[in-house]
C-alpha cells in the first residue's frame, strides 16, 4: 500500500510539474515581444475569402480564406530572431464555390481583385513556340500553350523541358481525352488539365478527365492594341497566330509597365 502511495505521489509529482513547466513556458511566450506584436498586428494580414462568381455556364475563380496560424509563425519569427510580417504562417480555407467544383463551366478571366493577368498560345508549330519561350524566358514571364494530341505524342522530350521551365501544356481540341489526360498527368506531371472551349461538348469532354474549360479574350491579329485595349486585373488572353512574336516583347513591357502580373494560368487561377 505503501508502495502503491509512492509510485501515485511520484505521478502526481511528474504530471503537476509537466504542467507547470508548460505553464511557465505558456506565460513567458506571451510576454516575448515577437508574440505581442503578433497579437497585435496578425488580423492586418489575414485574408477574407469570397466564392467564385458564376454566371450560367461562365465562372471566375474565388479567394480562400487566410487565417494565420499565431503559434507556428510566432516558432517561425522566433527561430529568425525578429517579428516580420514575411514569416507569418497561415491555415487556408477554400471557398464553398470554387471553379474546382464547378468544372461543367468555362472559365473567361480570374479574379479581378489580383492585379494580374495571363497570356496563352494555341499553337501548335514547334519552331513558333520555342521562338515565343525565348522571347517569354527573356522577359521573366510564363504561359500556358494550347496544343492538340498529335503534337504532344510527337513532341513529348520538348513538352517535358517545357514543364520543367514552369511553362505549362494545355489542350486544344484533341481526339482522345481519355489517353491523353494519361500524358499530361503522368508523363508530363502537370498539377492541372486545362482545355480551351469551342463549345458546350468541349466543357463536357474537359470535365470528364477532371480539367479546367478556358475562353478568354481570342485574339488573332493586332496584338498589342488588342491586349492595350482590354488589360484590366484578371485577364486571359489568348493569341492564336504565330506572328504574335513581332509583337510580344512590346505586349509585356506594357502590361508590366501598368503594373501587372504575368502569370502561367495555375499561377493566375488559384484560389
Amino acid at each position: 500500500m505503501k508502495k502503491s502511495l509512492q509510485i501515485g505521489s511520484l505521478i502526481f509529482l511528474f504530471v503537476f510539474s509537466f504542467f507547470l513547466t508548460n505553464k511557465i513556458r505558456s506565460i513567458v511566450k506571451n510576454m516575448d515581444t515577437i508574440m505581442i506584436k503578433i497579437k497585435e498586428n496578425y488580423k492586418t494580414y489575414e485574408i477574407l475569402g469570397m466564392d467564385a462568381k458564376c454566371y450560367n455556364d461562365r465562372i471566375t475563380p474565388g479567394i480562400s480564406t487566410k487565417l494565420v496560424d499565431i503559434s507556428s509563425s510566432y516558432n517561425k519569427m522566433r527561430k529568425n530572431g525578429d517579428y516580420n510580417p514575411k514569416y507569418y504562417v497561415y491555415n487556408t480555407i477554400k471557398p464553398d464555390v470554387s471553379i474546382d467544383n464547378n468544372k461543367d463551366k468555362y472559365i473567361f478571366k480570374g479574379n479581378s481583385i489580383k492585379k494580374m493577368i495571363s497570356i496563352n498560345f494555341i499553337i501548335n508549330d514547334t519552331k513558333s513556340i520555342k521562338d515565343i519561350i525565348w522571347i517569354l524566358n527573356k522577359n521573366k514571364v510564363k504561359a500556358t500553350f494550347f496544343v492538340n494530341d498529335e503534337w504532344i505524342l510527337n513532341n513529348l522530350e520538348f513538352a517535358n523541358s517545357m514543364k520543367k521551365s514552369n511553362f505549362i501544356i494545355g489542350l486544344n481540341k484533341v481526339n482522345n481525352y481519355k489517353n491523353i489526360k494519361t500524358i499530361i498527368k503522368k508523363i508530363l506531371k502537370e498539377k492541372n488539365i486545362y482545355c480551351t472551349y469551342y463549345n458546350k461538348k468541349s466543357i463536357k469532354n474537359c470535365s470528364k478527365i477532371n480539367g479546367y474549360t478556358i475562353k478568354g479574350k481570342i485574339v488573332n491579329n493586332n496584338f498589342f492594341y488588342e491586349t492595350k485595349d482590354n488589360l484590366h486585373s484578371g485577364l486571359i488572353i489568348t493569341f492564336t497566330d504565330k506572328s504574335v512574336i513581332n509583337e510580344l516583347d512590346n505586349i509585356i513591357f506594357y502590361v508590366k509597365k501598368k503594373g501587372f502580373k504575368i502569370e502561367n494560368l495555375d499561377n493566375h487561377l488559384i484560389e
